[in-house]
């Protein structure tokens, strides 16, 4: 979980974001994979199952069947307080540009936008982190503006998380194929090769040799699959691939 984490917070995506998302995980493969007869398993034997209450299931389920997003809309406590500076009258300038403002004070001030968020969060923490990621700038007196509407943990591109989330799917799915006893297909191709008495010198020329094969073979099978490819869209048909990466657990 730890390198799961990490990934999490780059990306600016605080606990409470993923407990919500990992328990309608828990809940949506509880309900479809272990039902008899085709029927989704009943709310009690999910709730025995996934350790969450009888109620709290329900509530998950019926958000889900009526595709209701409104638990998705809190905001994490450093983009809320961006929000509200720009779209609160009493932050905004005649331009209707957000003001520079104090620190400290009970009205107009940055602890009191921090105050005004959901959770109990202290101002300052907030305001480093804003710091931190370039979101606000201080000036000589003390004073706090904002200098990007929008809160972002790193200056990764948007593809490549997408990518990158893409591929941990990928190896999780399977993963949980390849453990499962009631599988019904062959299992999945999965294979890892490491070494933990490698030279220093010789780590980076590995690295180096991996790229280029790995690169060969993927490009190899990529143009298999492009031949095999037909032109019926059929949105049922499974997406099939391999992955390759280049690991360092330290």
């Amino acid at each position: 979980m730890v390198p799961l984490a990490r990934v999490l917070l780059l990306c600016g995506i605080r606990y409470k974001d993923f407990e919500i998302v990992s328990k309608e995980a828990f809940v949506s493969v509880a309900s479809s994979d272990y039902g008899v007869r085709g029927r989704r398993t009943n709310i009690s034997r999910v709730a025995v199952m996934t350790g969450i209450t009888r109620k709290e299931v329900k509530r998950i389920r019926d958000n889900m069947d009526e595709c209701n997003l409104d638990h998705y809309s809190e905001l994490n406590p450093a983009s809320g307080v961006l929000h509200q500076w720009y779209s609160d009258l009493d932050f905004l300038d005649a331009a209707g540009r957000p003001k520079a403002i104090p620190y400290a004070g009970t009205e107009n001030s940055f602890e009191s936008l921090v105050k005004s968020q959901p959770g109990d969060v202290p101002a300052g923490a907030v305001r480093t982190e804003l710091k931190r990621v370039g979101a606000i700038a201080e000036d000589a007196g003390g004073f706090l503006k904002p200098t990007s509407r929008f809160y972002l943990p790193t200056d990764l591109d948007e593809r490549l998380i997408l990518a990158s989330t893409q591929s941990l799917h990928n190896l999780s799915s399977t993963l949980a194929h390849n453990i499962d006893s009631n599988r019904k297909d062959a299992l999945r191709f999965e294979r890892s090769v490491w070494s933990s008495r490698i030279a220093s010198d010789a780590i980076p020329r590995f690295a180096n040799l991996a790229r280029e094969h790995s690169a060969d073979l993927l490009k190899m099978l990529d143009d298999w699959l492009a031949a095999h490819e037909s032109e019926d869209e059929d949105p049922s048909k499974p997406t099939i691939g391999v992955g390759i990466f280049y690991f360092v657990d330290s």
